[in-house]
């Protein structure tokens, strides 16, 4: 099939590969590509933490986790892909274990934890540097014989236009007007990036309150920190103040963790910048992911991917497979 994928983020260009493997003719169009797409602003690291609510989402977790060990195996410093252990701390009480523990073969519960938490959990995880990780599956793609192309479209019909047999809508925050879909909506995240000049070797998270969420991601030559959680902001915008804030609360993480450099955390900056999550909000859900095949017109089948919020680099290729099958069942 010739296949157009509008969006050439980490969704797409999953997605992208996983088609171009089956042997479809691919396009990625998009109107921005790396390094100036939302996914170049990811933290990034496997987090399906504020996920629920989608019985699928177990099985894109799995998928995505066992992809990314097979990419580290293979190719994990081109690609900027690693396996490193994250603490993750929260607010509110739980019981039992996270359902995204098996898919990540297990974790352990914290027995002791901060004074200010309730809970925590220790497990293994993927993280991707996408400085690398973004260039990795340009390239990627490229190999397979796929093309990537700029390219802005307001409505699907256009698409179809350019002599696309299927069209695969991983527009993001675009599918607003593509789609139309009105529940899609920004979230921005805000985050500071500093030397990794402290030894940090581990990832460190909590749960978030009231618009905040810190985290630490350290990679090889710096410390990726966050951030915050403002739900209906569109503005590409960094503000001081909520800079300074997210460094005073990592640094009391690290400090309350044991961390015996914490206060010399991000005294220097190399970095900040803001990014908009691309959220899809259904009641108190805000990742509620659309992923299905709508016909659109008479032999103008869709695949909707979009609307992962803060979790689509995590599920990025258990949703493209989950795209590939869905194309698979049109014969």
């Amino acid at each position: 099939m010739r296949i157009i994928v509008v969006g050439a983020g980490v969704s797409g260009l999953s997605c992208a590969i996983r088609l171009l493997e089956r042997g479809h003719s691919v396009v990625v169009a998009g109107e921005l590509r790396t390094p100036n797409v939302t996914s170049d602003r990811s933290a990034a690291a496997f987090t399906p933490f504020r996920a629920s609510g989608d019985p699928r989402l177990a099985g894109w977790t799995k998928h995505a986790f066992d992809t990314f060990g097979d990419i580290e195996k293979r190719c994990g410093r081109e690609a900027g892909v690693r396996t490193t252990v994250m603490s993750e701390y929260y607010f509110e009480p739980f019981e039992g274990e996270p359902w995204w523990f098996a898919a990540v073969g297990g974790g352990k519960l914290l027995k002791s934890v901060p004074e200010r938490y309730a809970w925590g959990l220790r497990v293994r995880v993927p993280t991707m540097d996408m400085r690398r990780y973004m260039p990795w599956l340009e390239r990627r793609v490229t190999a397979l014989g796929g093309r990537i192309e700029s390219a802005r479209f307001t409505d699907l019909a256009s698409v179809f236009e350019r002599g696309a047999d299927l069209v695969v809508n991983t527009s993001g925050l675009g599918a607003r007007e593509l789609a139309p879909d009105a529940r899609v909506t920004p979230i921005r995240g805000q985050i500071v990036c500093a030397p990794n000049n402290i030894g940090l070797a581990e990832c460190l998270a909590d749960s978030g309150q009231a618009g905040e969420t810190t985290y630490v991601f350290p990679f090889d030559d710096r410390i990726v920190i966050g951030g915050t959680y403002e739900k209906g902001v569109d503005v590409i915008e960094t503000n001081e103040t909520a800079l300074e804030r997210i460094v005073e609360r990592a640094r009391l993480l690290l400090q309350e963790t044991g961390h015996p450099r914490w206060s010399e955390l991000a005294r220097t900056r190399l970095a900040t910048w803001a990014g908009l999550r691309p959220a899809r909000v259904l009641g108190a859900n805000d990742v509620s992911i659309r992923l299905e095949l709508e016909q659109v017109a008479p032999n103008r089948p869709v695949v909707h991917d979009y609307g992962h919020a803060g979790i689509g680099v995590t599920v990025s290729w258990g949703c493209a497979q989950a795209v590939a099958e869905l194309v698979d069942s049109l014969g």
